[in-house]
């Protein structure tokens, strides 16, 4: 499997160029913190899996391939594009009580029955979800023929971070200069 590292944060972070259908069962690439690993268990193109001690973050799971994974303990969705939002698997993955953590957008769409336990995160919003930081930060195009699918103050980044690492998960987006900041 071919691979590439991309700078998230201050930590190059090896990621997979190409994610094959059931990758999430295989092992997943570990980043060493002060507090113990994070696993980064990709899922399907956009939707991945975010483990460290006992929290499960999921991330974009518009695809439903999430078995063997352990439940979510939280779930995060950057923007409403199919590829990244689907609601038939966000309600299945969020049971009864999952916490879900969206941008304005998607939570405008959301199913009556899971707004009561959704937070809206704007651009430059701050979280605490179970004991760890969370920024959601810009994500959008800047190529002008893009623009109408990414546009500016819409979609989220999120920053995570662990004990002393930061993952960065940039949801779709370009090379904006709110990254590195």
């Amino acid at each position: 499997m071919q691979r590439r590292t991309i700078l998230a944060g201050l930590a190059a972070l090896p990621l997979l160029a190409t994610i094959r259908p059931g990758f999430a069962q295989e092992t997943a690439e570990t980043i060493a913190t002060s507090g113990g690993d994070i696993g980064i268990h990709p899922v399907m193109h956009a939707s991945l899996a975010l483990s460290f001690g006992d929290e499960v973050f999921y991330v974009d799971p518009a695809e439903n391939s999430f078995e063997g994974l352990p439940a979510p303990t939280a779930i995060f969705i950057t923007h409403a594009h199919g590829d990244h939002y689907n609601e038939a698997n966000l309600v299945t993955l969020a049971g009864a009580a999952v916490p879900i953590y969206v941008n304005e957008d998607v939570f405008s769409k959301l199913p009556e029955a899971l707004k009561s336990r959704a937070t809206a995160m704007k651009n430059g919003d701050s979280a605490t979800v179970n004991g760890i930081a969370v920024d959601a930060i810009p994500a959008y195009n800047i190529t002008e023929d893009r623009k109408q699918y990414h546009p500016q103050g819409v979609g989220n980044g999120y920053v995570f971070t662990f004990a002393d690492k930061k993952v960065y998960v940039a949801g779709d987006t370009e090379d904006i200069p709110e990254i590195g900041r």
